[in-house]
C-alpha cells in the first residue's frame, strides 16, 4: 500500500482545517486500498470533534479499516480507536504531550489476538509545518490557554 499517497489526502485535509481555522490535524480512512472516509478537527465547535472521531462517525467501524492521521493519535482517540477494528494506524508528526500511540502512552487491544500496527513518521515534517503556521498565526478560534 502506498502510506504516502493517503498522507498526502490527509494533509490535505489538514490544510482545509488550517484555512478554517481549525488545529490542522486530519485523517482518512481506508478499507481495501479506497478512502472511505475523511475528517479534521472540528474542536472549535466541540472539545471531541477530534478529526479521528469525525471521520469514524461516517463508517461502520467493526469492518476492518486503515487509518491515516497527520498527528499521532491522542490518548482519548487512540481509546476510542481501541474498541473499533482498526488494523492499523499510520500517523505523521509524533504526539508527545498527548500521544496515545506510544508518544505518552500507547494504547493497546484488549482482545490479546487483536494485531494491531502503528507506524509513525509518514510526511512528519509536512505535517508539523501546518502545525507551526497554525500556532504561530493570529486566530480568534484558537483556544485559550
Amino acid at each position: 500500500m502506498n502510506h504516502e499517497k493517503f498522507m498526502k489526502i490527509a494533509l490535505q485535509q489538514a490544510q482545509l482545517a488550517l484555512d478554517n481555522q481549525q488545529v490542522p490535524i486530519s485523517c482518512v480512512i481506508v478499507r481495501d486500498g479506497e478512502v472511505i472516509a475523511q475528517g479534521y478537527n472540528l474542536t472549535s465547535k466541540s472539545p471531541i470533534h477530534h478529526a479521528e472521531l469525525v471521520a469514524m462517525n461516517n463508517i461502520d467501524t467493526t469492518i476492518p479499516f486503515d487509518l491515516y492521521v497527520t498527528v499521532e493519535p491522542c490518548i482519548m482517540c487512540a481509546s476510542a480507536l481501541m474498541q473499533t477494528n482498526v488494523n492499523c494506524i499510520y500517523y505523521g508528526a509524533s504526539n508527545s504531550k498527548f500521544g496515545g500511540c506510544g508518544g505518552v502512552v500507547t494504547i493497546v487491544p484488549e482482545e490479546p489476538w487483536k494485531q494491531l500496527k502503528l507506524e509513525g513518521g509518514i510526511m512528519e515534517n509536512e505535517a508539523i509545518e501546518l502545525l507551526k503556521q497554525f500556532f504561530e498565526r493570529p486566530n480568534e478560534k484558537k483556544a485559550k490557554m
